[in-house]
């Protein structure tokens, strides 16, 4: 009879989480592997078997024999098709996504060169948006397939989003700006207390960054100037991003991250929850400056790699390469990570 919890031990292991429905990812500039997703062809080059899995979060419906379900058997092993497999055979995006179109803007951190660049271009650009319909989204190519090589799971899911309690589409899609904000008025709340901090913390957040660039120039952001900031963020009609409604839903931590994520312990005499908002904060891009205002001395480190993507004088790639990682690590972890399963309980115990 295996360890309890044996099962769910993924340390070493990668897991890709791709969502062919994720507007955020799928812009056309980006096209993220959280969208795409890797081919059986970039699985080949990675040659990562046993420790790179990927696993896709789509909807059932359309032309799926049988429906599609995160963690089913019918599916582990099997290629995902972007468009054959979609759950709407007569379009690819729900919504369908907005067209470019050009808005001239500049901001205070902005370079002289820059602004001039900005200006030049202004005209072809404008021109070009304004003659051409180009979709923000990009759309796979129609052969576009990518295997599922994660494990199956004992209990598939079929992924559904919870908001405020009730569960929906997974693949959610957006709300007009004003209907998001209609419930004010014409009912009562839904939100939570959680929900509201949550709002206040980013709206917070990202004042504050306007305020340091206007500082930099001089210059001050004024009590009615942060009021006009605020309503246009409550005014945005952002794109949904499906990846954050895998956490919506407790059924998929329990049934798939679980089993997926490489879970560890803190030690609470060593590690405070202090500590852990420390941390939270220097993951978070939007305390950088704060940390580095400070004087933090971990984020001093990478100050110069927030500010211009270098660390210790070079690109991150050429810093922390296979050689370095290799001769900083523990002999049992390179051990490890080369048959693809996680350490012993003696090592652990001495990375403790």
């Amino acid at each position: 009879m295996p360890t309890p919890g044996s099962d769910r031990d993924n340390r070493s292991r990668v897991f890709l989480y791709c969502n062919p429905h994720d507007q955020v990812i799928g812009v056309a500039p980006v096209q993220g592997i959280g969208w795409r997703g890797v081919n059986a062809a970039q699985l080949d080059k990675i040659g990562a078997a046993g420790v790179f899995h990927q696993r896709v979060w789509a909807m059932p419906g359309g032309k799926q024999s049988p429906e599609f379900a995160v963690g089913s058997p019918d599916w582990t092993g099997r290629a995902y098709r972007y468009r054959d497999d979609n759950h709407d055979p007569s379009q690819f995006w729900l919504p369908r996504p907005p067209m470019m179109r050009f808005a001239l803007a500049t901001t205070e951190e902005q370079g002289f060169f820059s602004k001039i660049v900005t200006f030049v271009t202004a005209p072809f650009v404008y021109i070009v948006t304004r003659m051409f319909d180009i979709p923000i989204n990009a759309t796979p190519p129609k052969e576009w397939a990518v295997p599922i090589t994660a494990p199956a799971l004992p209990q598939p899911v079929t992924p559904m989003s919870t908001r405020y309690g009730k569960t929906g589409p997974f693949d959610e899609g957006k709300d007009p700006a004003r209907d998001a904000h209609a419930e004010v008025y014409q009912q009562t709340g839904q939100g939570t207390a959680a929900s509201e901090r949550s709002l206040r913390y980013e709206q917070a957040a990202r004042l504050k960054r306007l305020q340091r660039a206007a500082a930099k120039a001089g210059q001050t952001l004024s009590a009615e100037e942060q009021r006009s900031e605020l309503r246009k963020m409550m005014e945005e009609n952002p794109n949904a991003t499906d990846h954050s409604t895998i956490l919506t839903n407790a059924l998929h931590a329990e049934r798939v991250l679980a089993y997926d994520v490489a879970i560890g312990w803190v030690n609470p005499s060593r590690i405070k929850p202090e500590d852990v908002q420390v941390f939270r904060q220097f993951a978070h891009w939007m305390f950088v400056d704060d940390l580095l205002a400070d004087q933090f001395a971990p984020a001093q480190a990478f100050a110069s790699y927030w500010q211009a993507g270098f660390y210790e004088k070079k690109q991150l790639h050429l810093t922390y390469t296979m050689q370095h990682m290799a001769a900083n690590a523990p002999a049992s972890w390179m051990c490890a990570n080369a048959i693809g399963r996680a350490p012993s309980n003696e090592t652990r115990h001495i990375l403790q």
